[in-house]
């Protein structure tokens, strides 16, 4: 347990010191949408990146994990539309990492130019606390790109009263 506590807090000190590359991604994402491409063995970095770029930054993205995203979502890079973003994740020893190096190899031949997020880490549990650390810095950055405030719900909140109100299920 010890080890594993260790292995996890190395991955958040590491990230801890890419501070200036999480805010030079931010800077990339201004103005786009974000389509965030992970592997299936990275989906809880992809599904909290996209996550906290909708809550801390207020920032519409979508996570598509590989293999079964690239079989559905890779169609619409075919369309060339205005103002995606593609971001891939990917992790050291990643068994669908080759995988995902042919996606990114067919997004580009359609004109994309995607972002590749190297995880780092010597164990699955330092690369996941490095991925989720530096990937939450970035949308913190973009916040305050965007000149929003991370901590405000205001939306969640008023969901939440109007479903109390309508007793449509107690929150």
């Amino acid at each position: 347990m010890t080890n594993e506590l260790e292995s996890g807090i190395a991955g958040i000190e590491n990230a801890l010191r890419h501070v200036d590359d999480a805010v030079n991604l931010a800077k990339q994402l201004v103005g786009s949408i974000p389509v965030v491409w992970v592997t299936e063995s990275r989906r809880g970095v992809g599904i909290r990146f996209k996550n906290d770029l909708n809550e801390n930054a207020k920032y519409y993205s979508v996570v598509s994990v590989v293999p079964e995203g690239a079989h559905n979502d890779i169609a619409a890079v075919t369309t060339k539309q205005v103002g995606l973003r593609h971001v891939a994740i990917m992790g050291p020893n990643d068994y669908e990492g080759l995988y995902e190096e042919v996606l990114i190899d067919v997004i580009s031949s359609f004109g994309a130019k995607p972002i590749i997020v190297k995880l780092e880490g010597k164990t699955p549990l330092e690369t996941e606390m490095y991925g989720v650390t530096y990937l939450g810095i970035t949308t913190l950055a973009l916040a305050e790109l965007l000149g929003v405030e991370p901590v405000s719900t205001e939306p969640i909140d008023r969901l939440k009263n109007l479903l109390s109100e309508r007793r449509v299920f107690p929150v």
